[in-house]
């Protein structure tokens, strides 16, 4: 493991953006495990990160298993089950764990066993890629399975246990509680590139990706938005992309700029050397774009684009209130770049910093009783393991 220093050039008060890089998993840990007569579960709806693959005996395979730190995506063991689909399939069937509709989430976290869908040897297999509970697959994310050869006709549902004769287990080519990955991973994204549609000669020089029309914007970003669009940047929003089109503008765009969020998982699709500047809005670095970017060689600026004495939500990433203002940072960045720029009145920064408070007021007792339950479990686990285990068996 590496700990990379960044440039404190246009951070607050010059602090440190430490990163962890960590190495690179083994390919020969990749492995093919294949179970007859088994059975792939739906993700349980009622116990927490239960369900995978099992033998015929219902017994949990391991090699399912999904290291995860989030309960969306993880798997840990099996549950009981009496009753499983009527129909039994006598072909074999590719397990690639569960899908979660979230498009960060997806690129790092649902994609891990596909990389077996680039040997030639299982063409036209079918392949089990269950929904997380409540989660429709549609839109890019099918796109990204037909850019890596993947059909909608080739998906089986499962919305209860069903049996297979053969069901193929691929191991994980990315574990995402030690942020380490096989370059195999990234061969899966150069598939989707290659096979991406999309005109080159309508790719914007310099982009700016915008959260502007998400259903939770960063308070303060239009302002942002307002001065990089001044510069020429084309201000794009990327949930209303296609897949093809923000492949195009990964792979040949001269300059990116946006706020250090989802969009950055984008960079399993960017060409090396891509110039990004990534405007932070709180100060905890982002580990997962961490583990990506050196991969890439990106030429990278950081820049801090929130208050300090406002960052309420600093040490964590999430579905939180966030603000960020064009201040003194960014100011210094586009005059050592010869950029020009507006500000906004103090009356839009007053009423931003209002919304703010009031968000983070109303946010706050979910966000606590998230933190210290997490905290909990964490000193449990260490400090009284066998409480840990009775009241996860009484919750199962």
């Amino acid at each position: 493991m590496d700990i990379i220093e960044n440039n404190t050039k246009y951070l607050n008060h010059g602090r440190k953006y430490s990163e962890k890089i960590y190495d690179f998993l083994p390919q020969s840990e990749l492995k093919v495990t294949e179970i007859q007569d088994g059975f792939i579960l739906p993700k349980s709806e009622i116990y927490i990160s239960k369900g995978g693959v099992t033998d015929a005996n219902k017994c949990f395979v391991s090699e399912s298993r999904i290291d995860n730190e989030g309960s969306y995506i993880r798997i840990d063991g099996a549950y009981s089950f009496e009753e499983y689909s009527d129909e039994y399939y006598d072909v074999p069937v590719i397990y690639l764990g569960y899908f979660f509709r979230h498009w960060g989430h997806f690129l790092m976290d649902c994609t891990t066993r596909m990389w077996i869908l680039l040997d030639d040897k299982y063409n036209g297999y079918k392949v089990a890629f269950p929904n997380h509970p409540a989660n429709v697959r549609d839109g890019n994310y099918n796109r990204f399975l037909q850019l890596i050869g993947v059909d909608e006709e080739r998906v089986v549902k499962i919305d209860v246990p069903t049996r297979f004769s053969t069901i193929i287990v691929p191991s994980e080519s990315r574990i995402q509680i030690e942020n380490r990955h096989t370059k195999a991973w990234y061969d899966i994204f150069d598939r989707a590139c290659q096979n991406a549609v999309y005109e080159i000669n309508k790719i914007p020089k310099k982009v700016y990706f915008s959260r502007g029309k998400m259903d939770k914007p960063e308070l303060g970003e239009s302002e942002i938005e307002h001065n990089f669009a001044l510069n020429g940047y084309k201000v794009v929003y990327p949930e209303l992309l296609s897949l093809d089109e923000q492949i195009g503008i990964f792979r040949h765009t001269e300059e990116v700029a946006s706020t250090n969020s989802s969009i950055c998982m984008n960079v399993v699709f960017a060409r090396e050397g891509l110039k990004w500047i990534v405007i932070n809005k709180y100060s905890l670095p982002h580990q997962n774009f961490a583990e990506l970017r050196y991969e890439k060689n990106l030429d990278l600026t950081y820049v801090d684009a929130f208050d300090d004495r406002l960052n309420f939500y600093g040490n964590m990433i999430g579905s939180l209130p966030y603000l960020v203002s064009f201040n003194k940072n960014l100011k210094k960045m586009f005059e050592d770049n010869d950029m020009m720029y507006e500000t906004f009145s103090k009356g839009y920064r007053i009423g931003n910093i209002c919304s703010y408070i009031i968000k983070c007021m109303i946010q706050k007792p979910k966000v606590l009783i998230r933190v210290y339950s997490a905290k909990c479990v964490r000193w449990m686990k260490r400090c009284t393991p066998w409480l840990y285990r009775f009241i996860k068996r009484v919750m199962v």
